[in-house]
C-alpha cells in the first residue's frame, strides 16, 4: 500500500509539471502562451522574471524565477524621503537592483556615499525615517 501511494504522489507532481514553450532568454517577463502545464501552477508562473535562460519542453522550476526588477542597476530614480509629515522628493542613481519591497543603495547628486531606499515600484525608492 505504500509503494502504491508513493507511486501516486509521484506521478501527481510529475504531471503539474510546467514547460516552456520556446527559448526565453534571462530576464524575459513570462506571460501564459509562453508556458505550457496545468492551469494553477501556470498562472503562479505568469508575471516573473526568468533567472535563467529557459529552454523550450524543459521544465521551469520555480526556482528558475524571481520577481520582476522594478528597479535596475544605473537607472534613473525617483527619491522619496519621509518623515512624519514632511515629504521630499528628488532624482538618484540605484547603485544595484531590486524588486518591489527590496532596499538598494541610491547614489545622489553632490554625496559620495551611498543611502539605503526601500523600492515601492518602477523607477520609485523611499527613504523612511
Amino acid at each position: 500500500m505504500r509503494w502504491l501511494l508513493a507511486a501516486a504522489l509521484f506521478m501527481g507532481s510529475a504531471s503539474a509539471e510546467v514547460t516552456a514553450n520556446a527559448a526565453l532568454p534571462r530576464g524575459t517577463i513570462l506571460i501564459s502562451s509562453d508556458l505550457s502545464g496545468p492551469r494553477a501552477e501556470v498562472d503562479r508562473m505568469v508575471g516573473l522574471e526568468a533567472r535563467r535562460p529557459l529552454f523550450a519542453g524543459r521544465t521551469v522550476r520555480p526556482t528558475d524565477l524571481r520577481e520582476p526588477r522594478a528597479v535596475k542597476r544605473q537607472q534613473a530614480v525617483s527619491v522619496i524621503f519621509v518623515r512624519g509629515l514632511l515629504v521630499l522628493r528628488t532624482e538618484g542613481r540605484a547603485a544595484g537592483e531590486g524588486a518591489v519591497g527590496d532596499s538598494v543603495d541610491i547614489l545622489l547628486e553632490g554625496r559620495r556615499a551611498p543611502i539605503r531606499a526601500r523600492v515601492t515600484g518602477p523607477g520609485r525608492v523611499e527613504v523612511a525615517s
